[in-house]
């Protein structure tokens, strides 16, 4: 599910503007609201992004 934590690492997950899942650290009160995220890593299985201040 989008917007929550992901279960295994704990991070906030999102949809870039392209569609692409996510994972980032930040606050809960990131839920539902938009971020800027800058792509950090590709992993097979996971987008890795770290919030931009």
């Amino acid at each position: 599910m989008l917007g929550t934590r992901d279960r295994v690492t704990g991070r906030l997950t999102g949809l870039t503007g392209n569609y692409v899942d996510v994972t980032f650290d930040g606050p809960d009160t990131l839920i539902g609201r938009l971020a800027m995220v800058r792509i950090t890593a590709v992993h097979a299985k996971a987008t890795d992004g770290e919030r931009m201040p």
